[in-house]
């Protein structure tokens, strides 16, 4: 399910990417014809990544909230939730471990 996400936000991306190209290719013709200025055509080429780049930001912020929520609907675990969980049960067995060592008698401390 993740890799369907991966490749919904790389195909959104890679349209942007597109579109971004397309833009400067557009502008510079339109230069090249005297139809612009050239600081026209960078203030137009300047908007636009501005406005594609909060757009992405926007998007993808959108996606991890939608992707969160879908998660939580799951109910599976992630992977900060396994490493705080291995990380409990590597203390329980260092507390293990010394209390095993502290109890020398032949009744275990622990039953």
């Amino acid at each position: 399910m993740e890799d369907t996400f991966k490749k919904i936000v790389y195909t959104g991306l890679g349209a942007l990417s597109l579109a971004k190209s397309k833009m400067d290719e557009v502008v510079d013709d339109l230069i090249d014809r005297g139809r612009l200025s050239r600081e026209e055509g960078e203030k137009i080429a300047k908007d636009f990544r501005k406005d594609s780049a909060s757009s992405k930001e926007a998007v993808e912020s959108e996606l991890q909230q939608w992707m969160e929520k879908a998660l939580n609907k799951m109910d599976i675990a992630r992977r900060k939730d396994l490493d705080q969980l291995q990380k409990q049960v590597e203390e329980l067995q260092k507390r293990v471990t010394v209390l095993e060592g502290k109890h020398s008698g032949s009744e275990p401390l622990i039953k």
